[in-house]
């Protein structure tokens, strides 16, 4: 399984990345996160938007999971970097995924999901991970269940400052009443299923 920045970043930052992985029915040592992420959270944008702690709790995950050494053909790379709303990170796990039919994806990034979803050009490549793609919103309705919102939304409190769906759904902290935090998480996960259609996200709650 495949762990995007994003995702993973979230995940670290608040200690719950084996429970993520476990909702999926997998565990640690299936799971695969980009090989520069320890360096990019010591320099450029990620130094700059995360304090210190946040960074040094997230590197320490980087430690305990083994990084992706792998990469899609240049062919598949370009055809996906010529999107726009589609990265290098995301090219490079969207290609993995196409040419590894039994690769799944853990993302936090739903404009790259809505990019390669909306160019006709890269149907391919989206019929190809349809129902292999997990992101977060899903994850944390998981979690919610799992753990409940006063666990949650602690774990989570560090990352509020940083990430507006968080912010919005856990406003009252760690006394947000489960079912408010159960539809503002499924308000922004059927948000995306508007834009990518209801078979792309694998979604081991159907929610």
């Amino acid at each position: 399984m495949l762990c995007d920045s994003d995702a993973f970043l979230l995940l670290g930052a608040c200690g719950l990345v084996r429970e993520a992985v476990e909702i999926l029915g997998a565990g640690l040592a299936d799971l695969r996160r980009p090989h520069p992420l320890p360096f990019m959270l010591d320099r450029g944008v990620l130094q700059k938007r995360f304090p210190p702690g946040i960074r040094e709790k997230v590197k320490s995950w980087c430690a305990v999971v083994e990084p992706i050494m792998e990469a899609p053909s240049p062919a598949t790379r370009q055809r996906l970097q010529s999107i726009e709303g589609i990265d290098d990170g995301e090219s490079n796990l969207f290609g993995l995924l196409f040419e590894n039919h039994g690769y799944l994806l853990l993302s936090g990034d739903k404009r790259a999901m809505r990019s390669l979803r909306a160019d006709s050009g890269l149907n391919d490549i989206f019929q190809s991970l349809c129902g292999r793609v997990c992101c977060t919103e899903i994850i944390l309705l998981g979690l919610l269940r799992t753990l409940g919102a006063e666990t949650l939304a602690s774990a989570l409190a560090p990352l509020r400052p940083y990430n507006g769906m968080l912010n919005a759904v856990l406003s009252m902290g760690a006394d947000s009443p489960q079912d408010h935090c159960q539809v503002g998480f499924s308000s922004y996960l059927h948000d995306l299923i508007r834009d990518v259609g209801p078979d792309f996200l694998l979604n081991p709650h159907g929610d």
